[in-house]
């Protein structure tokens, strides 16, 4: 125990340097951080935030939980705060989820999660770790799912899964683009142990801290649906349902939708390392990706399904 604590110790100290040089900075946010600033200066008044950061799409981001995991900081701290706060809240994410893996699954996966953990942290930058925003804050809880997802597979844990849906419900608050990439691996995990779990769960074991869990995540979707119920069809959950599902915005032109969404999703499986082409189409001007052959997910789909076959179905020891 005690080595873990100074490992953490030691893995948390770049974080810890990094907020306390902003203590004291004069720090004035721009664009979607000077909105959180605002937002996160509603709360606990008339006008305290039930939804997230706004899309120019013409809707917010679900639920409110990146304001409120900001607001303590800059309660305290004021503005530059909230880069203090997000440099500590990715590093306590990573850092918590190492030692998760370390005690369940042993001091050699954490050192590889440690390592995987430092390649995504140069991929995204120092943006994606000190700026506060909702994307950089749902990089590392989606990351801290994903060890999560993997513990509910080989360990088949109710509480586990308990916190699988806790970290699913929240990355989807902080960005909608997660709901599919988080929800549908929960989902995955969720089926692929489900006969161990129901197996647990009746025998009374692995049944311990489900329902904190639970609650939490009730607790933190209540402001979105609460602002649903209160405008019906002019609610945030049926304007991006509709943007998403059927492509109707009042906000933007152009076609959008579950169609259009496979088409995205196909063009970035065209990668070498799936066999599919070279690389992705990029508009020239915007950077952005160009819809592609859903047909493609088949394929995924494919390797996906031979996978849990391969995993599920043994044949039978030859016999001389």
């Amino acid at each position: 125990m005690g080595t873990q604590v100074a490992a953490a110790a030691v893995l948390m100290a770049p974080y810890a340097i990094v907020a306390i040089h902003w203590l004291g900075v004069d720090w004035f946010p721009l664009q979607d951080q000077a909105v959180a600033a605002l937002r996160v200066g509603d709360i606990a008044t008339t006008d305290t935030p039930l939804l997230g950061a706004f899309s120019r799409y013409g809707w917010s981001h679900p639920g409110p939980l990146w304001f409120w995991a900001l607001a303590p900081w800059r309660w305290v701290l004021g503005d530059a705060g909230m880069v203090s706060g997000s440099v500590l809240m990715v590093g306590w994410i990573l850092v918590s989820t190492t030692l998760m893996l370390w005690r369940r699954l042993g001091g050699v996966i954490a050192a590889v999660w440690t390592a995987c953990s430092a390649l995504v942290i140069a991929g995204v930058g120092a943006f994606g770790v000190m700026t506060p925003w909702n994307p950089n804050l749902a990089w590392p809880v989606y990351w801290a799912l994903l060890a999560v997802l993997a513990l509910v597979v080989l360990e088949a844990s109710p509480r586990d899964l308990a916190i699988a849906v806790f970290l699913t419900a929240a990355l989807v608050q902080l960005h909608i683009g997660y709901a599919s990439v988080a929800v549908i691996p929960t989902a995955t995990a969720c089926i692929l142990a489900s006969g161990r779990l129901l197996e647990r769960w009746r025998s009374g074991s692995g049944g311990r801290g489900v329902v904190p869990w639970l609650v939490a995540t009730f607790v933190i979707w209540l402001p979105p649906l609460t602002e649903q119920l209160a405008h019906g069809r002019d609610g945030n959950l049926y304007l991006t349902a509709r943007w998403f599902l059927s492509g109707q915005s009042g906000a933007i032109g152009g076609r959008t939708g579950l169609s259009d969404g496979l088409a995205y999703l196909g063009e970035s499986l065209n990668v070498p390392p799936i066999g599919l082409g070279n690389s992705e189409t990029l508009e020239p001007f915007t950077g952005w990706i160009v819809a592609g052959n859903p047909a493609r997910i088949a394929v995924l789909l494919a390797l996906v399904l031979s996978t849990w076959l391969a995993t599920r179905y043994r044949p039978a020891p030859l016999r001389g």
